[in-house]
């Protein structure tokens, strides 16, 4: 039950009540200094809580009767946000009747869109989620994707739509990777400043075909029909520039894990120099806000920012991150990247109720680790990624060989092609769990043609393998004390609870080896063989 502050440092500004709405406005210090009575607002996610009566009770004099209704996440330190002019127009992209069958926990559903006639390019200025009513817990996530091509897109304007990340998916739809709109749980849209909009129907068949990618998360199986998606508001007052949106952090992969019994275990996801130094303008991107994504076990997020080996102050984080609450957080103006930046997107988890490991994947009960950076002006990036590469995270882990598979075929299977992307060394001498690493010198620049073919590779491994994913199928050879264990099995008998233990594991997959993942938006890599 609360209890009268001695100390009211909340001062009433106005208040008015109707039929239907009780509104109340206030303001308060940022820090009152009363750490007993007062949580000091910060620039992170903060609730604000309520209770509701239905009679009006005096003032601290009675709490029965009261019931509390619910809490809301907000941004108090945020910019505000930017209001929907009264004109603009607005194209509604929604599933039509999608059957979520009941088969499966996990769904990823996209389908192909046109965008309405248009006789001149127009500019994307915001956006809004439309929810079915009583689906808002199925709905984790929904992804507005670019498609580049022009008539071959017009054929799936009639395709029902498929699985995501699948062998379905036509092969067309993997020029769809640029993500134009990143909704995720709680957000409530975003309009954009106007200093820029997102350019639609600009001839040719650019910006003119979308795909839409819905996350749904049914635990309970439930078998349901669902009209829910975006509405995209457009106008033909075009602003100052092209904006565009790309994805940063870590690829989803098994090889991003997390340890169980956690209370604090960190990731980190590269977008590197030669990336940016490559792909990004001279005068370098303004950045207009940033979407963390993670799933349940995410508790802080960071966007960091280095340039020429020095770290600048953060582009955006959240300490008290909230995975229920993923509004898009607005960036003050003067926030710019230029080429040979390097961009980390930190993620911070909490598994100390878990008693399993947690690997990279697209469940609820798995891990990711992106931000999506919304920015002006437009260049041809989709997507700036990385990930522990296959071999040295079977080292990392004292394995040497698996039975009826040499560590290349595994990568073949894991990857489909062996040293596809940039391969960045450690920056610092490595420390061993169980065994002598051999570190390569120098930057591998090989990143070869097949590179998105990793990327939906590791994406048909993960859509909804919990307990039973590829590494149960990876039976360990050599060394002789972990024969004939699977990889997953000798995974879940290491010494987790042991807090240095534990450390080691998170301190050499942040000083080791990454791949990074530099994609055009056609879906081929950025960097080639030089």
């Amino acid at each position: 039950i609360p209890v009268e502050d001695s100390v009211q440092n909340y001062k009433l500004l106005e208040s008015s009540q109707n039929e239907t709405h009780t509104t109340i406005k206030f303001s308060r210090t940022w820090n009152t200094c009363d750490r007993k009575h007062d949580v000091t607002i910060v620039n992170d996610t903060m609730r604000v809580m309520w209770t509701m009566s239905d009679d009006d009770p005096g003032i601290f004099s009675s709490w029965a009767g009261l019931v509390w209704h619910g809490n809301k996440g907000i941004h108090i330190g945020s910019p505000s946000r930017i209001p929907i002019g009264r004109n603009d127009k607005f194209w509604d992209v929604t599933a039509q009747d999608f059957l979520l069958n009941g088969d499966s926990h996990t769904v990823y559903w996209c389908k192909i869109y046109k965008v309405p006639p248009l006789e001149t390019k127009q500019h994307i200025i915001g956006y809004k989620p439309l929810i079915q009513r009583g689906h808002e817990t199925l709905l984790q996530r929904m992804v507005l994707y670019e498609c580049l091509g022009s008539s071959k897109f017009e054929q799936y304007g009639s395709h029902e739509g498929s699985e995501c990340h699948s062998s379905s998916v036509p092969k067309d739809w993997e020029a769809c990777v640029t993500p134009i709109v990143a909704w995720s749980i709680g957000s409530q849209g975003e309009f954009y400043p106007e200093s820029f909009g997102l350019p639609m129907a600009e001839g040719e068949g650019k910006s003119t075909y979308f795909m839409l990618e819905i996350h749904y998360d049914n635990p309970t199986y439930s078998t349901v029909r669902d009209n829910s998606g975006l509405r995209i508001y457009y106008t033909d007052k075009l602003r100052p520039h092209d904006g565009g949106m790309f994805v940063t952090g870590i690829a989803v992969a098994p090889t991003h894990i997390i340890p169980p019994l956690q209370r604090s275990f960190i990731s980190n996801g590269y977008c590197d120099n030669q990336c940016t130094n490559l792909m990004f303008p001279q005068s370098g991107i303004n950045v207009a806000s940033v979407v963390f994504h993670s799933h349940g076990a995410g508790r802080q997020m960071r966007l960091r920012h280095i340039r020429e080996g020095k770290e600048l102050p953060v582009i955006a984080q959240d300490m008290q991150y909230d995975p229920t609450y993923q509004q898009s957080r607005r960036i003050s103006e003067g926030t710019i990247i230029m080429p040979g930046d390097d961009v980390i997107t930190e993620c911070q988890y909490n598994t100390s109720n878990r008693a399993k490991l947690t690997v990279g994947g697209y469940s609820t009960s798995q891990e990711t680790c992106t931000s999506y950076i919304l920015y002006y002006p437009r260049m041809g990036l989709a997507g700036c990624t990385s990930m522990t590469p296959v071999d040295f995270f079977f080292q990392t882990f004292g394995i040497k060989e698996f039975y009826n598979h040499k560590m290349d075929d595994i990568e073949e299977s894991l990857l489909k092609h062996t040293n596809e992307a940039s391969q960045k060394p450690s920056s610092k001498p490595m420390q061993k769990l169980f065994f002598r690493f051999s570190e390569k010198e120098g930057f591998n620049m090989d990143l070869n043609k097949h590179s998105g073919s990793i990327l939906k590779a590791m994406a048909e491994m993960n859509r909804d393998e919990e307990d039973e994913n590829v590494f149960s199928k990876l039976i360990i050879h050599k060394p002789d004390e972990f024969q004939n264990k699977s990889f997953m099995e000798h995974l879940r008998d290491l010494p987790w609870a042991e807090k240095i233990f534990t450390q080691s594991v998170e301190e050499i997959i942040h000083n080791g080896k990454y791949r990074t993942f530099c994609k055009l938006q056609n879906n081929s890599p950025a960097m080639v063989r030089i």
